[in-house]
C-alpha cells in the first residue's frame, strides 16, 4: 500500500475513511462503528457525486474492518478504491 500522504485528506471534494484499530472507522473527521458506515458514506457522496472515495489503513487495524471499508466504497458503485497505509 502507497502511503496515505497521496490522499488530499483535507479536501471537501474527498471522502477518507481511515480504518483504525478496534474496529473504529474516522469518515473525514466522524467517529463511525461498522453498522453506520455505509449509510454515512452514502449520505456523504449523495451530497457531492463527485467526491474521491479513498481508505487510510492505520496499524494494527483489521483485515475485515478494511474490506468493510472498501465494501462501503463498492456500494457507491466504484469500481477503483485506493487503500493506503496511514505514515506513522
Amino acid at each position: 500500500m502507497p502511503p496515505a500522504s497521496e490522499i488530499p485528506a483535507d479536501s471537501t471534494d474527498a471522502i477518507v475513511v481511515v480504518v483504525e484499530p478496534a474496529g473504529v472507522f474516522n469518515v473525514n473527521g466522524r467517529m463511525l462503528v461498522e453498522e453506520n458506515l455505509a449509510p454515512h458514506v452514502r449520505a456523504l457522496y449523495a451530497e457531492n457525486p463527485q467526491a474521491t472515495y479513498s481508505v487510510v489503513v492505520q496499524k494494527s487495524a483489521k483485515v475485515g474492518d478494511t474490506v468493510a471499508a472498501a465494501e462501503a466504497g463498492r456500494l457507491l458503485g466504484l469500481d477503483e478504491i485506493p487503500v493506503t497505509r496511514a505514515e506513522q
